[in-house]
């Protein structure tokens, strides 16, 4: 199981190959596992582990590893980083940051690093970083930001923590919708209840509120948020732009 977990890590860290592109390997984190399992004579030629894995590369947003590595030695080195970042909300800028913490969320990498200029902890998508070069150190750095860095992911959802996204989340699931959530950690002090129509109500409490959002967003009417009431009317407001976009005709839809 240890030589399987290696193997499923290395495909989970493999670069997908660039259309057009001559591919010299799987990238450099896969091909480092790569070496290790060969030097455990764990490798597909030594016939030791049989080829019953495979990743799919359809979901995860494309992340360049050399930007993974760069951050890498930063946090080796005790050195900060300027980024080229491209945030969902704003266009390309400028990031002076320490790096703390590489994590990964579901085969994504999460950079948590201390903005020089916002003087706080944040989080970053490395596959939105553009660019990545090494500087001296932030100056006047805080002490204890790994152990920040813990306790938010503690209570973190899909890697997505803040202290403005802390609250306390109740949701109730349909019939349909219980098999999809029922003995899954969503977060601290959880409870769950059945109720009589065969569904289920469950609460817990989180850091990420915006990642909480966007996952029940995927469960569609099977699960209907209760509480907190903030995030009761983002849903009644989504759901209603949702549903004017597909009454509104487009000339060019097919049919």
């Amino acid at each position: 199981m240890e030589a399987l977990a290696l193997v499923a890590a290395r495909a989970v860290l493999a670069t997908p190959p660039t259309p057009g592109a001559k591919a010299d390997g799987q990238g450099p984190l896969a091909d480092a596992l790569g070496t290790l399992l060969g030097r455990l004579g764990l490798a597909a030629k030594d016939g030791r582990v049989p080829d019953v894995l495979a990743v799919t590369h359809g979901a995860p947003q494309p992340y360049e590893p050399a930007h993974v590595l760069a951050i890498l030695r930063a946090i080796r080195l005790g050195e900060a980083v300027i980024m080229a970042y491209r945030s969902l909300n704003k266009p390309v800028h400028q990031v002076v940051a320490q790096p703390v913490k590489l994590v990964l969320v579901e085969g994504e990498p999460y950079l948590w690093a201390f903005d020089g200029e916002a003087r706080k902890l944040k989080n970053y998508k490395v596959a939105r970083i553009e660019s990545v070069t090494p500087r001296p150190a932030v100056p006047d750095v805080p002490p204890g930001l790994e152990t920040e860095v813990r306790s938010n992911l503690l209570g973190s959802f899909r890697g997505v923590a803040g202290q403005q996204q802390r609250g306390r989340v109740v949701v109730r699931l349909t019939p349909a919708g219980v098999p999809h959530v029922r003995h899954r950690k969503l977060g601290g002090n959880q409870t769950w209840s059945e109720l009589p129509d065969g569904g289920a109500r469950v609460s817990f409490n989180t850091s990420g509120m915006d990642a909480v959002k966007h996952w029940l967003l995927q469960c569609g009417g099977e699960a209907v948020v209760e509480s907190p009431s903030e995030m009761v009317a983002w849903f009644r407001s989504e759901t209603e732009r949702m549903a004017a976009g597909y009454r509104q005709a487009r000339p060019d839809s097919p049919g």
